[in-house]
């Protein structure tokens, strides 16, 4: 009973006052650290308590950031599998670009020998009527340098340089000035 009613210490008689008056101090200093104690073990379950709650938050926090994260990664994983497919596509776009590129040097080259090698004075120009390539024919039927013809225009009155009449020029102009093509001796 006295262990249930949390009795500290009995003295029995014969007792001695210096002897009460410790054990009664040490009761007192007893109850005062069971009191403490009742009081460090609720604030340790309030601290416990509110530990939890930001454990909780935080949890809750990590597991959107970690959500957030995750379409993240997968939107990456997207837009680079989209990137590489463009990728490819411009490769083989380029690649198609390049061969047709290497088509129109070829095609240029035999149509520039052709103009050089052709049996007549061939002379052509911008559409402002600027000299812009001239065969060999041009060369050896005007007696001319075709470095000295190729830039200058073919509209130009006093134009002399290969010796062709003003009339000439005047018609070669109203001809190719309505979108035809100009062809003569």
């Amino acid at each position: 009973e006295a262990l249930e009613a949390e009795v500290y210490h009995f003295i029995t008689k014969p007792y001695d006052m210096d002897k009460v008056e410790t054990i009664v101090a040490q009761a007192l200093e007893k109850k005062s650290i069971l009191q403490k104690n009742k009081e460090l073990m609720i604030e340790l379950k309030e601290a416990k308590a509110r530990l939890e709650e930001k454990v909780l938050e935080r949890t809750e926090q990590l597991r959107n950031q970690l959500s957030i994260n995750m379409n993240l990664i997968e939107l990456t994983k997207k837009q680079n599998q989209e990137l590489f497919q463009k990728n490819v596509m411009l490769e083989e776009k380029q690649q198609k670009l390049e061969e047709a590129y290497q088509n129109l040097q070829e095609t240029k080259f035999f149509l520039e020998h052709v103009v050089d090698h052709y049996p007549f004075a061939i002379i052509l120009t911008n559409e402002n009527g600027i000299i812009t390539k001239v065969n060999k024919q041009v060369e050896t039927m005007f007696s001319v340098n075709k470095k000295e013809v190729i830039g200058n225009s073919i509209y130009q009155e006093s134009n002399d340089i290969m010796g062709l009449p003003v009339e000439r020029i005047q018609e070669i102009y109203r001809i190719t000035e309505s979108g035809r093509s100009w062809q003569g001796e």
